[in-house]
């Protein structure tokens, strides 16, 4: 497995999202405000990326996503499923050793984005940008905890999304790789409340559920390929990953994790868009049974 993280992914995304160079705006999370918050909910995704017709053309074939220019901007587009705004892609034409770099940037509700980085530094994380106010979008800061793992935190203007079931092609999970769970699991328990609730497995290791008032919010386990760096990986829900694998590359990206019935009964796989932004499929519930558990 070859995913792909280098460090200067980190000052990409500080430099575009955050301080918001070049007249970059973002969109809000949602169509209207709700004036409601849900602390530990991841309720957006950004694509940094130097291709936008390419990521638009590779997700709109695999998970039938459509797309909009945001008003009064030619760097961020929004994207839509079932016409939900689920998340945005913002162009940056920087390079990194002379490299084009793509991310996916997961941001999770946070009740105080200052109180927040306030106790990821002193956990030993970094404050990679912000926090500052940004039009439409709320008050933001891009950081990276302790063990390198980079997520933004956001208190947004008008409130967050509602939880609703997550649909094909929707946002399905976001999943901590790590090396210290336990450590990961105290950090994150005192940025937003998390309770941590360890009862599965993943390949005979512990796999934590964080959750926020009894609803499941994320995973945690530890990185089960050891040359992949500590990373937030966002997973989309479809229904069948082999068929999906089995397609990517002929549209321009790279399959990272075929579907195999060691890992999760072939119900997983992860991919990577031409740009190289990688994201995980996963068909949920695994099984007619609805199991939720690991090999």
């Amino acid at each position: 497995m070859s995913l792909r993280r280098r460090l200067g992914l980190l000052s990409l995304t500080v430099s575009l999202v955050v301080s918001g160079c070049s007249g970059l705006r973002l969109s809000p999370v949602t169509a209207e405000p709700t004036n409601t918050w849900i602390p530990g909910k991841f309720i957006w995704h950004d694509l940094i990326t130097h291709d936008v017709d390419a990521v638009k053309s590779f997700y709109g074939d695999v998970f039938g996503w459509t797309f909009e220019p945001l008003p009064g901007t030619d760097r961020y587009t929004v994207i839509r499923h079932n016409g939900e705004m689920i998340g945005g892609i913002a162009f940056s034409d920087r390079k990194v050793d002379g490299e084009p770099v793509s991310q996916w940037v997961s941001w999770m509700s946070v009740p105080n984005v200052d109180l927040a980085t306030s106790r990821l530094r002193q956990a030993g994380g970094r404050v990679l940008g912000g926090p500052r106010d940004l039009d439409d979008r709320g008050r933001l800061a891009i950081v990276g905890d302790p063990q390198g793992a980079v997520l933004g935190l956001v208190r947004t203007t008008g409130g967050d999304p509602p939880d609703r079931q997550a649909g094909l092609g929707d946002w399905l999970w976001n999943e901590l790789w790590c090396d210290d769970q336990e450590s990961a699991g105290r950090v994150y328990a005192s940025l937003v409340g998390f309770e941590l609730d360890t009862e599965e497995t993943v390949a005979g290791k512990p796999y934590t559920v964080f959750k926020r008032d009894g609803t499941p919010r994320a995973g945690l386990l530890v990185d089960p390929f050891p040359e992949v760096t500590p990373l937030w990986l966002p997973y989309v829900r479809v229904a069948d990953p082999a068929a999906i694998a089995a397609k990517v590359d002929g549209l321009g990206g790279q399959v990272l994790l075929k579907p195999d019935p060691r890992h999760r009964q072939g119900s997983v796989a992860i991919i990577a868009d031409p740009t190289g932004a990688e994201v995980a499929i996963q068909k949920w519930p695994i099984d007619d049974a609805g199991a939720g558990g690991d090999d």
